[in-house]
């Protein structure tokens, strides 16, 4: 991670997502954002170029593990 910027690869390829100021992450970021650690991430998609970029802007938007969306 990279100031508010991180770059995760979810197996078709690389997608930046920036962190909104704002945004307050988990405690245990440093576990968190560990290479190789599975991750939710939500927030807007949106893209610079041909690159797809998320932007995150909710406290809630970064969370551990692989969740089941039920909605």
């Amino acid at each position: 991670m990279s100031g508010n910027t991180l770059k995760i690869d979810d197996g078709t390829g690389v997608i930046t997502v920036k962190i909104d100021p704002s945004v307050t992450l988990p405690t245990d970021k440093e576990q968190l954002l560990r290479p190789g650690e599975k991750i939710t991430v939500a927030g807007i998609l949106f893209y610079e170029g041909l690159h797809p970029v998320i932007l995150v802007y909710s406290d809630a938007g970064i969370q551990p593990g692989d969740y089941e969306w039920t909605g």
